[in-house]
């Protein structure tokens, strides 16, 4: 389920996933019931975005997992090269560069 919020003060794209537990030809018992919620907003007044994120459990059975999340961001202008990640909102710069 996706939904979409937009007025003067906050936009915001809202997404609801209940896991199936499986990842293309494997099973994954584990997952199966989770259900995953992810929000991104961003304010008037602030240069922010914003991603919260939601692991529950509704199934009633004890589960054992780990969220991991990976996000690569470049937000344009100048770079700061850390590593694998370019970062730096000023101004000048036209690419990004990592690796």
């Amino acid at each position: 389920m996706v939904s979409v919020e937009s007025g003067p003060a906050e936009a915001a794209v809202a997404m609801r996933y209940q896991i199936k537990g499986q990842y293309q030809d494997r099973k994954q018992p584990r997952l199966a019931g989770l259900v995953f919620e992810k929000r991104i907003s961003l304010k008037a007044e602030s240069d922010a975005v914003v991603c919260d994120v939601s692991l529950s459990n509704p199934t009633g059975a004890t589960k054992l997992v780990t969220y991991w999340n990976q996000q690569y961001f470049f937000a344009g202008g100048t770079t700061i090269k850390i590593r694998t990640c370019s970062l730096g909102p000023a101004a000048g710069a036209s690419a990004a560069s990592g690796g």
